[in-house]
């Protein structure tokens, strides 16, 4: 059975959710909020979804980021399910960014009510 906290998007599962820490590159005009999808930047980094990187999509941010310019260390999620409705994308998921999350362990539902 699934359920989830209401205002929430981790869904209490019978998978397990990994967090590990990463380098994540900031937006310097904006924070980066816990739920933001991020996207393999390449070099070990991370960063937000855009057009551009969007099927690159690889984990979810656990914490929030404060803007800026500097790289910083934060937690992500690497495996588990997830309300997708409940995710910050910026850009539509695209089936690719889809698939990506699964083979990294990241499942999306949808559905769920509190």
């Amino acid at each position: 059975m699934l359920t989830v906290e209401a205002n929430d998007f981790v869904v209490a599962s019978a998978r397990e959710q990994r967090v590990e820490h990463v380098t994540v590159t900031p937006d310097a005009s904006k924070a980066l909020k816990r739920g933001t999808v991020l996207a393999n930047a390449g070099g070990g980094k991370y960063a937000a979804l855009t057009a551009d990187n969007v099927a690159k999509a690889e984990v979810i941010l656990a914490e929030d980021v404060e803007a800026g310019s500097a790289d910083v260390v934060a937690a992500v999620y690497v495996s588990g399910d997830f309300v997708e409705e409940g995710l910050t994308v910026g850009k539509a998921l695209t089936a690719d960014a889809k698939l990506n999350l699964k083979n990294a362990g990241i499942y999306l539902v949808h559905g769920i009510t509190a």
